[in-house]
């Protein structure tokens, strides 16, 4: 006796049908799904990247002022010790010479 297959009906031809294009639009969501994900990451790696090359600009840019700031005044400072040397420098002188004066003066007494 020969056994032969029982005639599908067309729902179930239509159910197979579906399920098969159902199964295929289920792995290319996946697929699809995954190159996203991984998208996503790139994107992010790199927002990152350029964060952090943006916060080691501005890093150095407050850096530089800083060292601008400093030696400006360093420099002012400088400026100061300068004048103040001036000064004493010209009180000392004043003083030798009224010391000197001061010794002339007693010298004339005697």
């Amino acid at each position: 006796m020969v056994f032969g297959r029982k005639k599908e009906t067309t729902e179930v031809k239509v159910a197979r049908a579906l399920g098969k294009a159902a199964g295929k639009a289920a792995r290319a969501g996946g697929q699809v799904a995954a190159t996203a994900k991984r998208a996503g990451r790139a994107a992010g790696k790199t927002a990152a990247k350029v964060a952090d090359a943006v916060e080691r600009a501005r890093k150095a840019q407050r850096r530089a002022a800083a060292r601008r700031r400093m030696s400006k005044a360093l420099e002012r400072a400088g400026k100061t010790l300068k004048k103040v040397g001036k000064a004493a420098a010209a009180v000392g002188m004043s003083a030798a010479a009224v010391a000197t004066v001061s010794e002339v003066a007693k010298r004339r007494k005697k």
